[in-house]
């Protein structure tokens, strides 16, 4: 009987190959930017939508944009939730080349563009 502390682990080209397609995955993961909007808009369409997939990301979507609309004091949001959202959806549609960017921080102008304190 072989045990695995006389077993070369690299001699093994199945073990080799598994640990290589981890690794491999684990970095695609760690790539993948989940802060910038085109990550986020996904989830607020479905949240506009009441589609019952991308669940995270539709709290993602609508807790930033609650928070924001409720916290920041340069913005007087005067409707719900989904009016924000609405309002985040339609500035972003409009600048599709700032879709790599911070979701918040398109989401934070949206709101202040859209409903400025005076």
């Amino acid at each position: 009987m072989m045990t695995l502390r006389n077993t070369n682990i690299c001699s093994t080209p199945l073990l080799a190959a598994v640990a290589l397609s981890t690794m491999l995955a684990g970095q695609a993961v760690a790539e993948e930017d989940i802060s910038n909007a085109n990550y986020v808009m996904i989830g607020c369409r479905n949240f506009l939508s009441s589609t019952p997939s991308a669940l995270l990301l539709q709290g993602l979507c609508a807790g930033a944009v609650r928070g924001i609309a409720q916290t920041d004091p340069k913005v007087c949001a005067s409707g719900s939730v989904a009016d924000s959202v609405r309002i985040v959806i339609t500035y972003v549609d409009s600048k599709p080349e700032r879709l790599q960017e911070n979701f918040n921080k398109l989401a934070q102008q949206a709101l202040r563009e859209a409903w400025p304190c005076r």
